[in-house]
């Protein structure tokens, strides 16, 4: 593969891009992908000194499994994330689809997927009210979101009167499997797939990055910020409120809350993943090397009968390293970036960006 450029002085210069083996290689470089190194060195370390049964491959399924729904829960916030909002409604809208899908099918008889369709009008809902908040009132996403999930929680309360909804009429949704691993395992990767197409491949990605980076900026170079964030928050929460439904297929019940620990493990992934691959933007592969490396993790302490209390203490650590990490790399950037820039310039640079 090669590119063909003229300067500014009339030379044309010709760019070889490297073998195919060359490029893989330096993918793998511990400065990308530093992640996929401790994930290797945790789970030879539980090998030796975990559980005997860590070792099985009925154990790295298990960690598949038991991490899919996280994966679903993490891809719900990495869109508004990479256009620069925060979604804190999102375990709360998890909650109350699971609660309106019960609700209709259990205690109302409506039928799954009539009850399914309601409860994802009820996500829409919940995406609008954040867009309200967010887009239109300019409230900080970090504080407006944290508002609007505490309204979705409180509506949650009101829909299950503070009462568990049980419902396992499609626990095969949830618990089927397919070579071993349940079927959520499959919807996971094939939202990332299409995240990372967008990230990727799509004008609308690159202008998700351009207005994460700096909207004002975007904004003068011809992105419409405010209805990009708008679109990315309506988007997690669909995604959030589909993850929602999937919780209510693996617990067969559903209550207000029942989502709450999704959040902190969907951040810590989504962060995490911002240092791999891609260093400092957020990225659908990336998210599922952290997914993995949390749930290694996880599983493996709880499986080496370390104190209860260890396996919360690894995630919020990691979230930290992450965030420290992340904030490392682009101080690094903005140091190595020339010291005169002007707006214009600037804008010019970001307008090349998105429109390539």
């Amino acid at each position: 593969m090669s590119i063909v450029e003229e300067t500014e002085k009339g030379k044309v210069t010709e760019y070889v891009a490297p073998p195919l083996g060359k490029r893989f290689i330096q993918g793998l470089a511990p400065s990308k992908v530093g992640a996929l190194y401790v994930l290797i060195a945790a789970v030879i370390v539980f090998c030796f000194t975990g559980a005997p049964t860590f070792a099985h491959v009925s154990s790295f399924q298990g960690i598949l499994n038991n991490n899919a729904l996280g994966l679903i829960a993490a891809l719900a916030v990495i869109l508004p994330l990479a256009a620069g909002v925060f979604d804190l409604s999102q375990a709360s809208t998890m909650s109350l689809t699971g609660l309106v899908v019960g609700y209709f099918n259990a205690n109302h008889h409506m039928g799954f997927w009539p009850s399914v369709i309601i409860a994802m009008v009820f996500a829409i809902l919940a995406g609008l009210v954040n867009i309200l908040v967010v887009v239109v009132f300019k409230i900080d996403s970090f504080i407006g979101t944290l508002a609007t999930g505490s309204i979705i929680l409180a509506l949650g309360f009101m829909v299950s009167s503070g009462q568990a909804i049980l419902d396992s009429s499609f626990a095969n949704l949830g618990n089927g499997e397919l070579w071993g691993l349940v079927y959520p395992c499959f919807f996971g990767v094939g939202i990332a797939i299409v995240v990372w197409y967008i990230f990727e491949h799509t004008a609308f990605g690159r202008q998700i990055y351009a207005t994460g980076f700096n909207a004002r900026a975007a904004k003068l170079a011809g992105v419409k910020t405010a209805k990009l964030q708008a679109v990315t928050l309506m988007i997690g929460a669909l995604v959030a409120g589909f993850a929602g439904l999937i919780l209510l297929c693996q617990q067969g019940q559903a209550t207000a809350g029942n989502a709450a620990g999704y959040q902190l493990t969907s951040f810590a992934a989504v962060f995490l993943g911002a240092t791999q691959f891609k260093s400092g933007r957020f990225n659908a592969q990336g998210t599922i090397l952290a997914i993995l490396l949390l749930g290694v993790g996880t599983t493996g302490l709880t499986m080496s009968n370390a104190p209860q209390w260890t396996p919360q203490a690894f995630t919020g650590l990691v979230l930290i390293v992450s965030l420290a990490a992340t904030g490392l790399k682009g101080r690094k950037v903005s140091f190595a970036r020339k010291p005169q820039v002007s707006e214009e310039s600037h804008m010019e640079n970001t307008e090349i960006e998105v429109q390539k």
